[in-house]
């Protein structure tokens, strides 16, 4: 049987890349590559590599690969170029771009950034090339030798430290917390790992890389290798002297067993070790904000900016209007409250739709919130938004600090075949629709009389409906004037509408959970909880804390079961946003909400 094999060379551009250790030992050898993903090179033409000097090189050598895939074979080929190095002098340097012709083509690779670090006590035994092909490589002979000729562990060879970015700062600021492990001997891996709880802080875990590369670390005298293990960024929600708990998970290492044995030291021994390793507690002092806070204070603690923006401020009845608020900067963006603006009476508003484009990174949470109110005058004139003023607490200059948006000046005109004034409210501009005809139909015989024996005026019947004519309107007069109070009252009307819009709220993380989006649904159930007491309760958010929350709900008279199991919502929430194993809790979390405001609701009223 006649086998036919198509052979065909790989489409692709060449390539010409150069790699080496991030981090290296002076006076170690270490290794420089460029790799070119074809055959043919000429004329490699090394960068200056001072302050290194070559010991060795360049070594070239070559690979190739055939893939058959449905009959058809495709074929590759790479050529390696590899120097040997050794730097002379610490410091950070970077290597530039080396070149080389492949095809008629000149080729460029790409520079270079090394860390030199200086000799550590255990720099003889230490493998410099190991960051950058092995993620889980250490220096292994930096264990001691126990009597036994067993290798150990202690707090020197491997430990963890719990870095914070600083350990003083004010209420909803961020500082970034780092778990980084420092090890000398070889990490084969690492479970249970247990975070620590974070009390007073609020929390956003940094992404972490699924399979980060150990590299080399001078610490205390010694190059160990490290890796970062998790990192967070905190929000102290109140002042005073916060402590974060210890980090702790177990590690397996394999250690190198030495043997007094003339004949077993010619061979390896090696052992695996479980050890559980923890990090110490962290002490972070927290300053209140100053107490001058301005009236309209949003909340926001950061560097921001604010600016305003409308679609037309000339337009007819009925024409809509978009308002913009952007507010933009670095900070807790996420904790700052929407623009209250005070818009005239003849223009119909709507609830503001809110845009967050928000990136987290080292330095804190950056980017933009957009409050977008669509407005709908109602009649003709000449109308004026006021300017609105935004105050938040600047980081950098320890004071408060207050933009001011420009006054918009509106005018309605009539319209055409408009008389200025609307007489009635269709929202989504719905039209009216005709019942019938236009024109009824015209009765033309003669109507037919009823002659009535009496006379309503001054019956008994006419008493009646005067005294119900009175009470319906003492009625309707209580009901208008406790509806304008509670209107009026802006702390009393959230609280009446603080169940329907948590209600809502759920509904919402409903249907994230329906679709699986499971980060959504843990950030709309928080926001249902939240507000839900900052509502009903009438705690500032800057005051929201777990502690207050607690404090609050038992003022209230709420039993110790519902405050608990409010509070544990809440920790649930915040955890399980980020855990990946959290995904087949969200139904239980979303039935213990609902039950639990039903059951605060019911207690409260």
């Amino acid at each position: 049987m006649a086998v036919s094999l198509m052979i065909a060379v790989n489409a692709f551009s060449v390539t010409f890349k150069a790699s080496a250790p991030r981090s290296v030992v002076v006076g170690e050898p270490f290794q420089l590559s460029y790799l070119l993903n074809d055959r043919g090179g000429q004329n490699l033409n090394k960068p200056e590599v001072s302050p290194f000097e070559v010991i060795a090189g360049p070594y070239t050598s070559t690979s190739s690969s055939v893939q058959i895939v449905n009959g058809t074979a495709t074929s590759s080929s790479s050529e390696r170029y590899t120097y040997t190095l050794v730097a002379r002098k610490t410091g950070t340097f970077t290597l530039p771009v080396a070149t080389i012709t492949c095809n008629g083509e000149r080729l460029s690779s790409n520079a270079l950034k090394i860390n030199v670090l200086p000799a550590g006590d255990n720099s003889g035994n230490s493998n410099s090339n190991a960051g950058q092909h092995n993620s889980n490589a250490a220096p292994q002979s930096a264990s001691a030798a126990s009597g036994r000729g067993e290798a150990q562990l202690n707090g020197e060879n491997v430990f963890v430290r719990a870095i914070p970015s600083k350990t003083k700062l004010y209420e909803q600021d961020c500082l970034l917390i780092t778990y980084k492990l420092y090890s000398l001997v070889d990490v084969l891996r690492s479970q249970g790992a247990k975070v620590p709880d974070f009390n007073g802080f609020m929390k956003q875990e940094m992404p972490q890389d699924k399979n980060p590369q150990m590299q080399l670390e001078h610490y205390n005298g010694k190059n160990y290798m490290t890796v970062t293990l998790y990192q967070a960024l905190l929000y102290p929600q109140h002042s005073g002297r916060l402590t974060i708990s210890p980090f702790s998970f177990d590690l397996v290492f394999r250690l190198h067993n030495r043997s007094n044995d003339f004949f077993s030291s010619f061979f390896d021994s090696y052992k695996d070790v479980q050890k559980t390793i923890s990090s110490g507690s962290v002490a972070i002092n927290v300053e209140p904000l100053p107490g001058n806070k301005p009236a309209n204070f949003s909340g926001g603690v950061g560097s921001f900016d604010f600016k305003s923006s409308i679609s037309s401020s000339n337009v007819s009845v009925n024409d809509p209007i978009t308002l913009k608020y952007t507010i933009s900067g670095t900070g807790n963006l996420k904790l700052v409250k929407n623009p209250e603006v005070e818009f005239p009476a003849d223009f119909e508003t709507y609830d503001p739709k809110v845009n967050n484009n928000f990136k987290t990174s080292q330095g804190g949470v950056s980017g933009s919130k957009t409050v977008e109110f669509l407005l709908i005058p109602r009649s003709a004139g000449d109308f004026k938004i006021p300017s609105y003023e935004f105050s938040y607490f600047d980081v950098k200059s320890h004071s408060y600090k207050t933009i001011r948006t420009q006054e918009y000046s509106i005018h309605v005109s009539k319209g055409a075949g408009g008389n200025g004034v609307a007489m009635a409210n269709y929202s989504n501009q719905e039209q009216l629709k005709m019942l019938g005809q236009d024109i009824r139909y015209v009765h033309t015989k003669e109507p037919d009389y009823e002659v009535v024996g009496d006379y309503l005026l001054g019956s008994v019947r006419y008493w009646i409906a005067i005294l119900l004519s009175l009470a319906g309107a003492c009625a309707a007069f209580f009901v208008l004037r406790n509806y304008f109070k509670i209107n009026s009252d802006e702390t009393l009307r959230k609280n009446r509408k603080a169940n329907k819009v948590a209600t809502k709220r759920l509904k919402t993380a409903n249907g994230f959970m329906a679709s699986g989006d499971k980060e959504q649904f843990y950030n709309e159930v928080l926001r249902a909880m939240l507000g839900y007491v900052c509502d009903k309760f009438s705690i500032p958010q800057s005051e929201l804390t777990k502690e207050n929350i607690g404090e609050k709900l038992e003022a209230n008279s709420v039993n110790q079961e519902d405050v608990a199991d409010f509070l544990d919502v809440l920790d649930t929430c915040e955890f399980a946003r980020y855990s990946p194993s959290a995904g087949a809790e969200m139904a239980g979390v979303y039935e213990k909400a609902i039950d639990v405001i039903s059951r605060i609701q019911q207690n409260v009223k």
